[in-house]
């Protein structure tokens, strides 16, 4: 089972996402943040095996989030997520190491589970 860390700076799509994570069978909800400072410290305490990170966040988005928690923790596989598409992003969602990007709207068990076990959409597409 994998653990799973879920941050998004808005406690409504936070709860909807750690919602998600609660009904696999295959992944165990063990944290979640409000913001890329709390996701950082909260990551090092638990050692997720995944991060399902909200690109768009005040103060430290996603995308440096994700680029300081793989520098500390490269072993983790971060799923990027946010409301708008890929193309519509800032530059850096290419190149800060993410596991991959689903949006908002396309964020279900099977995009998710997908992404985290390498068969979904990357942050390179």
């Amino acid at each position: 089972m994998a653990s799973v860390i879920v941050v998004d700076d808005h406690p409504l799509a936070r709860r909807a996402a750690s919602a998600l994570v609660r009904s696999s069978a295959s992944l165990e909800l063990v944290g979640s943040a409000a913001s890329g400072a709390e996701a950082l410290e909260l990551a090092e305490r638990l050692r997720p095996d995944v991060v399902i990170m909200d690109v768009r966040m005040p103060d430290l988005d996603g995308i440096e989030t994700t680029r300081l928690l793989l520098s500390r923790l490269p072993d983790v596989r971060v799923v990027l997520i946010s409301t708008g598409m890929v193309g519509d992003l800032p530059p850096g969602i290419t190149d800060c190491g993410a596991a991959g990007f689903v949006s908002k709207q396309d964020l279900t068990l099977d995009s998710l589970t997908a992404v985290i076990d390498g068969r979904g959409r990357t942050a390179q597409t």
